[in-house]
């Protein structure tokens, strides 16, 4: 063989150990941050939800801000990536009602409704209320997920 076998839980480990010497100030791993993000393409697929993949995009690029500004943890992580999706549903489709996306987010994430919305105002504020973001950082996810929606 050209290539040597490595274990998947031999390479899940090394792929996490050079993301935390990377970014050392994430308390998270990077194996965890991926599972995260598909549970949030998950939720967006749910039949009362059905988020087109331009908003699950742009809920990964403010998932990923609040990343890379240390603002995650193993105890908020689920209400964080809740609000990026209920922030990208809003900002994404104003036709569409909010208390229905907060009902499927509290169901699916298993998060108290109040908790919910009282992390919303600190995320606007962490992302300088920025939910307008260059094409060019929204574009990787998109085509990520078109490319899983496809295979």
């Amino acid at each position: 063989s050209l290539l040597e076998y490595a274990r998947p839980s031999t390479i899940k480990k090394a792929l996490n150990e050079r993301f935390h010497e990377k970014f050392p100030r994430v308390q998270l791993t990077l194996s965890k941050l991926r599972s995260l993000k598909n549970d949030m393409l998950d939720v967006s697929r749910d039949e009362r939800l059905c988020l087109d993949l331009g908003a699950v995009a742009l809920a990964y690029v403010y998932f990923e801000k609040m990343i890379l500004l240390g603002k995650i943890n193993k105890s908020n992580r689920k209400y964080l990536a809740a609000v990026c999706l209920l922030l990208a549903a809003k900002f994404s489709d104003a036709t569409r009602e909010v208390k229905d996306v907060i009902d499927v987010l509290v169901e699916k994430f298993r998060l108290s409704r109040k908790a919910l919305l009282a992390a919303e105002v600190p995320v606007l504020v962490s992302l300088q209320f920025t939910l307008l973001v260059p094409e060019s950082q929204v574009v990787p996810h998109y085509n990520s997920l078109m490319s899983q929606a496809f295979a």
